[in-house]
């Protein structure tokens, strides 16, 4: 077994991760207990995450998210990303494994940039998606 980071949820710009649930804060020791509650187990030929009953229980949540833009189309704006808990360093490198992106598919285009983005929407926890995303929003909006 493989333990890796749910760091997904990053931070605010300035320090440490925020994840907000229902207008409450998860930040320092309790997310990071939170983070740590993700195994990668092996499956026959690949590994699938294994989520706490903690984690799972973020399943269909509203949540506010904080992270890096990853484009998955052309064009300033877009409506499907990835959020990613650190800031892309290289083109072709990915700053995390699976645990440190969420997968976004927003209603409304959001422009590129190189600052973090917040958004809002509904969490899935992914046991055993075919692209590898452990989480993904999906209608999601952005906000501040």
């Amino acid at each position: 077994r493989l333990r890796a980071r749910m760091a997904v949820l990053p931070g605010d710009g300035v320090a440490g991760e925020v994840l907000e649930l229902g207008g409450e804060r998860l930040v320092g020791q309790r997310l990071r207990r939170l983070q740590a509650q993700v195994e990668l187990v092996r499956m026959k030929d690949r590994y699938v995450p294994k989520f706490a009953p903690e984690v799972r229980a973020l399943d269909k949540r509203e949540v506010k998210v904080q992270g890096y833009m990853m484009p998955l189309q052309v064009g300033e704006k877009q409506t499907h990303f990835v959020l990613a808990a650190m800031p892309q360093t290289c083109a072709f490198c990915m700053p995390g494994g699976p645990e440190s992106f969420v997968e976004v598919k927003t209603k409304k285009p959001v422009k590129y940039g190189f600052e973090p983005v917040v958004v809002s929407g509904r969490l899935e926890v992914l046991s055993d998606d075919p692209t590898g995303v452990f989480y993904r929003i999906s209608d999601a909006a952005q906000t501040h």
